[in-house]
């Protein structure tokens, strides 16, 4: 199955948070509540899953995570957006260069 991640990240002075999103294959469905781990992250590193939604007609599944605990300094994005795409995420601001 083809899951998802998905999860909210702020920037200073911003009035809405940004996404970003981390697509893989895996046999295994997170359900709300569990924790999902990844190498982008620092203390914590783990999210709590928010949201699960599946779809079983493609195969697919969305996974809403709690968002980022840090607000980041809005000199920091393209700094950020290189380390999430290192990571293999895509940063849902790249839409808007």
């Amino acid at each position: 199955m083809k899951v998802s991640l998905s999860q909210l990240v702020e920037f200073e002075g911003d009035k809405c948070p940004y996404y970003w999103k981390k697509t893989y294959e895996s046999t295994t469905v997170p359900h709300k509540g569990d924790f999902v781990g990844d190498p982008l992250w620092k203390d914590p590193y783990e999210y709590e899953v928010m949201e699960v939604i599946v779809y079983y007609y493609n195969d697919t599944c969305f996974v809403g995570l709690a968002p980022y605990s840090l607000v980041l300094p809005k000199e920091r994005m393209a700094d950020f957006k290189q380390m999430a795409q290192l990571h293999g995420w895509e940063a849902g601001w790249m839409l808007l260069e």
